[in-house]
């Protein structure tokens, strides 16, 4: 739920709020792990909150590294684990995407239930 002046919601504003929640966008056809299926410069990722795969710019911190500034390289996401931690990269998994490092945990997605992360 945000709080925000009459657009983007529709119908009537209650002076000076109105509770609106925000659509999620449609799921996206891109690959966590394949170059050029978001666009040159983009990537796929997994968008927790709408619980879908989204496209976002490329970054280049490896898996483990803090990305807040620097974003993530193809293969992993940005992700706070835990409250007061900073977002690190962490790799994606599947069944034909192993873990260099790690073990493969997936259960995160019920809309992509093979994908998971390497912890």
């Amino acid at each position: 739920v945000s709080f925000t002046l009459p657009s983007p919601c529709t119908g009537t504003a209650t002076p000076p709020y109105q509770a609106c929640s925000q659509g999620c966008p449609a799921d996206a056809n891109c690959d966590l792990w394949a170059e050029g299926t978001c666009g040159a410069g983009n990537m796929c990722m997994w968008d927790p909150s709408c619980d879908i795969y989204a496209c976002t710019t490329v970054g280049t911190g490896a898996p483990g590294a803090e990305c807040s500034t620097t974003g993530c390289a193809i293969g992993a996401g940005c992700y706070t684990t835990g409250t007061g931690t900073p977002a690190t990269c962490i790799a994606f998994c599947d069944t034909t995407h192993a873990c260099t490092t790690g073990t493969c945990t997936t259960g995160y997605s019920t809309s992509h239930p093979t994908m998971g992360f390497c912890q």
